[in-house]
């Protein structure tokens, strides 16, 4: 992927951070990265070898002056994200519309493609990649009315295409969204504010990696796309102004980018790392001890302060005449009356247990072990058995748990 984006764009910074932000969503590892350094590094040399001076978008040098402007590019910042959070979701419901569709899933090309056809005859710009129309856009010289139609046209037509059996990404339409935008967002401000922006295509520029920043959540690779693409260092302080906080709206409106919104949608949590997968992996069947003891609840408390002496237990699961759970006790538990010594022979251990029982089962993951455990400040939790969850068949502690989930992150730290 790093490859991919650095050879097609020349940027290979843009392309690592491509890998890091959005294939491995974030998650930064010191083995993979050296990988996709090189990997970014060798692909950017043989393509400029191959086909010298390939630029595919070609903008020209443009004045950022740290005027007024700056306004505009929050506000079109602000108005990325919103747009960004728009084509995540119309891209999707178009995506199941198509899953609903009574159309067979074999004329669903048809049907798309003749709505894409009829499309391109009035907006032939949106054709392919649409880089020659955002190399327009950066020059500044289209209409505002022609750049915001292509942003909505844009958008549906993406969805068409992939929603009805279409091949390709959105990596590209997302730019192409972004810098037809940006170029009309600053036409209309000249129109509403004549003069109000000097270079609309620098508007168009920023724009494209504002809107890409918003869509995939990745300000990273835009930012550094863009300094790539110009070899202007001018261009970093509007497209970080900008691009930050279209990302900031889009993530705050929506937290899945458009290319983990799919994931999530399936169940995958995206959001959680490698270290919540570790815990997602393994269950509790695995960590459960079976070194427990479980008291009755008629047991009289004198009777229970002579057993727990002769006990290495700080926990017990208190159980009926049945052998069925109905509570669970701690010594903490037993501090405020085992200062009235006078009233232990009248009191039974199921007058002090904690009555709403938290248990587990040994097919629960040990991820949701951890977040129940951290919710309730639990200690120890009994696990009971799959088809009778009023049998207790051991504890899970916390302890353990946690000595377990470091020694894993160590040896993948370790062996990766």
């Amino acid at each position: 992927s790093a490859s991919a984006i650095a050879a097609t764009f020349s940027s290979p910074i843009a392309g690592v951070m491509f890998a890091e932000e959005i294939v491995l969503l974030g998650q930064f590892q010191a083995q993979s990265f050296y990988l996709i350094v090189l990997a970014a590094g060798s692909a950017t040399v043989m393509s400029q070898y191959l086909k010298a001076d390939h630029q595919i978008l070609t903008a020209p040098a443009f004045e950022f002056p740290l005027n007024h402007e700056l306004v505009f590019y929050v506000l079109m910042g602000l108005l990325c994200g919103l747009l960004a959070v728009f084509f995540i979701r119309s891209f999707y419901a178009i995506r199941d519309y198509f899953d609903r569709s009574s159309i067979s899933p074999t004329l669903q090309p048809i049907a798309g493609g003749l709505v894409v056809g009829a499309a391109l005859i009035i907006f032939p710009q949106i054709s392919a990649n649409g880089y020659e129309t955002m190399n327009e856009a950066f020059k500044g010289e289209m209409a505002a009315n022609l750049l915001l139609a292509l942003v909505f046209v844009k958008i549906i037509m993406t969805g068409i295409t992939l929603g009805c059996g279409g091949s390709g990404g959105v990596f590209a339409p997302a730019m192409f969204i972004g810098a037809v935008f940006g170029g009309g967002f600053a036409g209309l401000v000249n129109l509403l504010i004549p003069g109000a922006i000097s270079e609309p295509g620098g508007f168009a520029l920023v724009g494209m990696g504002s809107f890409l920043s918003a869509a995939t959540h990745a300000p990273l690779t835009a930012i550094f796309l863009l300094f790539e693409l110009t070899r202007d260092y001018n261009v970093v302080l509007p497209i970080m102004i900008t691009g930050v906080t279209a990302t900031l709206v889009a993530r705050r409106m929506l937290s899945d980018s458009i290319d983990t919104l799919e994931l999530t949608r399936k169940g995958l949590d995206t959001h959680g790392g490698s270290e919540a997968a570790i815990l997602r992996s393994l269950y509790v069947r695995g960590l459960v001890t079976k070194d427990f003891q479980q008291i009755r609840e008629s047991m009289p408390l004198t009777d229970f302060v002579r057993y727990v002496t002769r006990s290495q237990h700080t926990h017990f699961p208190v159980v009926d005449e049945d052998g069925n759970l109905t509570g669970t006790i701690s010594l903490e538990d037993l501090r405020g009356v085992l200062l009235n010594r006078d009233a232990w022979p009248y009191v039974v251990m199921g007058e002090l247990a904690h009555r709403d029982v938290t248990t587990l089962k040994g097919s629960d993951t040990l991820y949701d072990a951890m977040h129940l455990m951290s919710a309730g400040d639990l200690d120890q939790v009994p696990v009971v058995d799959e088809d009778d969850s009023d049998k207790v068949v051991g504890m899970l502690r916390n302890s353990d748990l946690q000595s377990f989930y470091q020694k894993r992150l160590l040896a993948r730290e370790l062996h990766g």
